[in-house]
């Protein structure tokens, strides 16, 4: 849950409530029915932290969308295949208990520090856009590597010492604390990420003129002329996405069109006239003009202006000098030329 947005990740939210059941009902069992606790212990729930994992940095839209999540699930239903032949055959129970206990929380650490180790390249962007990000990640790194150590010390004391309950339920409380201390810092980087970009758009926007506007969410939001309906979690990730994209400055890019656009910012195309008109009350050429008049205006005011006005046209992505200043003209009703000289004689 992020307060700042009021969105709840509902299954994570599961598999850590699930987590946190099943370390207290090992605790119940080994007070009230200690023979079933190896039982309740070998449950393949940990098989289900790095899928969850996955499924949040997907939501947080991060990665490509991915309707193959099944394939992802496929280790726990077969552990819980062989869970059930366990339960039900006491023959096989007594037999291979131990080495399936091994077997299955051994595979359930490799895999979520496998799904890590495979999404730490989409993380990473995120840490290079914050000012600590060196910092943050030495400190990922390092509970990263201490947490992995604790799991495989248990994990040899507990192929050391036997069917030792105490170990395996600790074992369990380290693998949890694992994968909760990934999704923390996941969502730490990603909240401050989001801050700091509000911050610099925010940052940017002139208290004196209207030159440094980005587009911001319309606070008037109409839903009688919404043809779609977004979810939250589409919402979120369409946003997070749109301001990489204007804080990459994409939109300058002189051949952007609609197309192009919903192929950077992986949004359909069927959503985005609705979304830009909800979020920021213009449709694509209106959102994309203003975004590159904001910047034409930045760049006049400044004092280390390098280029002529007329080359900013070019610079800016319009198509001819007359398109750029019929659009200044009519977003700050001047022309750059007067805009500069009046921003300049107020200094």
């Amino acid at each position: 849950m992020r307060s700042e947005q009021q969105t709840f990740y509902r299954p994570l939210a599961l598999i850590l409530f699930l987590g946190i059941f099943h370390l207290l009902f090992g605790y119940i069992s080994s007070i009230l029915y200690s023979q079933w606790l190896y039982l309740t212990l070998c449950f393949p729930l940990g098989l289900l932290y790095g899928p969850a994992f996955f499924l949040l940095v997907k939501d947080l839209g991060l990665t490509k969308p991915d309707r193959g999540l099944w394939k992802h699930l496929i280790p726990f239903y077969f552990s819980c295949f062989i869970f059930t032949l366990l339960v039900f055959q006491t023959s096989l129970r007594y037999q291979y208990h131990f080495e399936y206990a091994i077997f299955l929380h051994f595979f359930s650490l490799v895999q979520l520090v496998g799904y890590i180790i495979w999404l730490c390249p989409v993380i990473s962007p995120l840490l290079v856009q914050l000012s600590t990000g060196l910092l943050r990640t030495a400190t990922g790194y390092a509970l990263f590597i201490v947490m992995l150590g604790l799991c495989m010390k248990s994990l040899l004391q507990m192929v050391v010492n036997g069917i030792n309950m105490h170990i395996q339920s600790q074992l369990l409380m380290l693998i949890y604390l694992f994968f909760l201390l990934s999704v923390s810092f996941l969502l730490l980087i990603y909240g401050q990420v989001r801050r700091n970009n509000r911050n610099q758009i925010e940052g940017s926007v002139s208290k004196q003129s209207r030159a440094f506007t980005i587009p911001t969410p319309s606070k008037k939001r109409t839903t009688t002329r919404k043809s779609i309906l977004l979810t939250r979690d589409q919402e979120i990730a369409y946003r997070f996405r749109i301001e990489i994209f204007i804080e990459t400055l994409a939109f300058l890019d002189s051949d952007m069109n609609k197309d192009k656009f919903c192929q950077l910012v992986e949004i359909p195309s069927s959503h985005v006239a609705s979304f830009l008109k909800q979020e920021f009350g213009r449709g694509f050429n209106g959102f994309i003009n203003q975004l590159r008049l904001n910047y034409a205006a930045r760049q006049l005011r400044s004092d280390d202006l390098i280029y002529t006005i007329e080359d900013l046209s070019l610079i800016c992505g319009f198509s001819s000098r007359a398109s750029f200043y019929r659009n200044f003209q009519t977003e700050f009703g001047c022309s750059p030329h007067q805009f500069r000289f009046e921003k300049k004689s107020a200094v």
